[in-house]
């Protein structure tokens, strides 16, 4: 039996003839062995119970702990804190990627997961370490014109907005393998001036001559192009499963919202705007809306689950 489907989305390509009810005709003529298609009795079948399984043990200050919940298919989500993480299918399991800020203080904390079932809900627990991460402190002397843009108000006015674009969750996963290499310290804590307000670095800087091209990290979709007060001209990348990569003081943007880039494509070029000393790339990676280290996403599979 033969059969074309003449809409888009009917079950099949649109306008090519395919072949149906292929597996009857492969049983019918004895291409399926025997025990491949005898029926099971549902109480042959014992469902194991669900579970939390940790794919990173060593867990630092500004890493992201990969959470895998083994056992079951249902809907589920993981809370650590504030921080509430979707489980998405990957690779047969349930995984949710769960930051750890850089702020967040060592010691022992309790991960929790909740499986919607049917008909009931379960709620798992596991405890785990957070480990201690020296970072580095420096001062920062700035002009009288661009310490004006550390304002509280600038300050804060950009950071709701970034929360608006790095807070959006996407199911699909568009990364595939390591991120792109960075080269200064993460979460460098940082003093502007003698007056000035305190802050920590929350990306790398890669030190690059003005112009130099900027090419994105992973394969995504951008979700931001134009400048920003503190930020000056930024990319933000949407890598999906609440994963975005983030390109600071741009000299220029090559990009627009709603562009699908591929590992390597051209984004704009190296700068010195917003608040800047000189011309560098800042580069950044927040799961969730939280800065984490980018390092971490530099290593092969990266993150995959």
């Amino acid at each position: 039996v033969f059969q074309v489907w003449t809409v888009d989305d009917g079950g099949g390509p649109k306008n090519v003839p395919v072949l149906a009810n292929a597996g009857d005709l492969a049983k019918e003529f004895g291409l399926i062995p025997s025990a491949a298609i005898e029926p099971v009795e549902p109480a042959q079948i014992i469902p194991a119970e669900p579970a939390l399984e940790l794919a990173n043990s060593d867990v630092r200050q500004g890493d992201v702990l990969v959470v895998k919940i083994l056992g079951t298919s249902q809907a589920a989500t993981v809370t650590l804190g504030t921080i509430v993480a979707p489980a998405v299918c990957d690779s047969g399991s349930l995984v949710a990627l769960v930051p750890i800020s850089s702020t967040t203080e060592p010691g022992d904390y309790v991960l929790r997961a909740v499986v919607t079932g049917d008909p009931t809900q379960v709620e798992l627990e596991r405890i785990f370490s957070i480990g201690a991460e020296v970072y580095p402190s420096v001062q920062i002397e700035l002009s009288a014109d661009v310490q004006a843009l550390l304002a509280p108000e600038i300050v804060e006015e950009e950071r709701i907005l970034l929360a608006s674009i790095f807070g959006v969750f996407g199911g699909q996963r568009r990364w595939d393998g390591a991120f792109g290499p960075p080269t200064s310290p993460f979460c460098e804590r940082r003093s502007f001036g003698p007056a000035g307000p305190y802050d920590y670095h929350r990306g790398h800087d890669i030190a690059a001559s003005l112009g130099t091209p900027v090419l994105v990290a992973q394969r995504g979709v951008v979700a931001w192009a134009a400048p920003l007060r503190v930020r000056g001209n930024t990319v933000i990348v949407d890598h999906g499963r609440g994963v975005f990569s983030a390109y600071l003081h741009l000299s220029a943007i090559d990009v627009n919202v709603g562009d699908e880039l591929k590992t390597g494509d051209p984004l704009g070029a190296v700068g010195s705007t917003g608040v800047s000393t000189g011309a560098h790339l800042h580069w950044e990676i927040r799961v969730l809306n939280v800065p984490v280290d980018p390092l971490q996403w530099t290593r092969p599979g990266a993150l995959t689950g």
